[in-house]
């Protein structure tokens, strides 16, 4: 296994980038690996199994190196790290975040650009990323509407022995399931799975909402100063506060917000001055009518 990621030539991408309100976004890699052994994860399985280091990490230097290079020749303005696990942790992690940062300011991308990262939850401290917000990375994840996920028992993996060797292991490898340890528990599951189904899956309400947060903080970060933001920060913030409502008056608040970015009514486009100073054009993504 190779141990210096940073003799790997640049990723090569050939598909168009994905758009978040008209910016180009691609993934990136800072690092490969997870230190950590939960027993119900993949990762450390797979690469534990090979010789050498566990985690590997790309110096701070490479990665805005290729940052700089996707700007500059595919205009991308939003990074999404794909780490297992973003090298924030120790003392280590801290300098080489810091220097991260340093660099992105260096290299002028500070403020054209944003990047989101996946990180364990312990990571977030105020003297760890208040300095992090202002190269770039995006604070989103934060007000985000919290989400839920059913532990998966992946290939491999210490929970998956577990649970076939108290017969609980349920489906095949493509599709892992298994009971849990009370039968009540089971139904609960089964009856709660059914019911928000709509609510939390594929284009539910949880997800348009993640999806309204992630067009509002991009909007604000990129195109200072663009038109109705704020009254669609108010939408998405109304959405969260209060008693719990149809899901059909949250998307109808959600496209009410939108429409007030957008500058007039039924429309989704608005032109505005980006981070760079170009004009760009700038989509919301409407909340479709009768998923939720």
């Amino acid at each position: 296994m190779l141990q210096d990621l940073d003799t790997l030539p640049f990723s090569h991408r050939p598909y168009d980038p994905e758009l978040i309100v008209s910016f180009r976004t691609l993934p990136l890699l800072a690092s490969r690996g997870c230190a950590r052994r939960c027993s119900f994860c993949s990762i450390h399985t797979f690469y534990r199994t090979a010789p050498g280091k566990t985690v590997r990490i790309r110096s701070a230097a490479r990665v805005v190196e290729e940052m700089r290079m996707l700007y500059d020749e595919r205009g991308v303005r939003v990074f999404l790290f794909q780490d297992d696990d973003f090298p924030l942790w120790g003392r280590a992690g801290a300098k080489w975040v810091d220097e991260l940062a340093h660099r992105l300011r260096a290299a002028d991308l500070a403020e054209r650009v944003l990047w989101k990262i996946n990180c364990r939850a312990e990571y977030v401290e105020p003297e760890l990323f208040a300095p992090l917000a202002s190269s770039g990375r995006s604070s989103g994840t934060v007000r985000r509407p919290p989400s839920f996920c059913r532990m998966l028992p992946y290939g491999g993996t210490p929970i998956r022995e577990q649970l076939a060797r108290e017969g609980r292991l349920r489906g095949n490898v493509m599709h892992p399931d298994y009971d849990f340890l009370g039968r009540r528990l089971n139904a609960y599951h089964q009856l709660l799975g059914a019911a928000a189904k709509h609510w939390i899956h594929n284009e539910g309400i949880s997800h348009q909402l993640n999806w309204a947060w992630d067009e509002f903080f991009t909007a604000r970060r990129l195109a200072p100063g663009l038109t109705g933001v704020p009254a669609y920060d108010r939408r998405c913030a109304g959405c969260l506060r209060g008693p719990a409502r149809p899901t059909a008056a949250t998307a109808q608040r959600l496209r009410a917000g939108q429409r007030r970015c957008a500058g007039r009514r039924g429309h989704g486009r608005r032109r505005a001055r980006t981070g760079d100073g170009a004009a760009g054009a700038l989509t919301l993504t409407a909340v479709k009518p009768g998923v939720c």
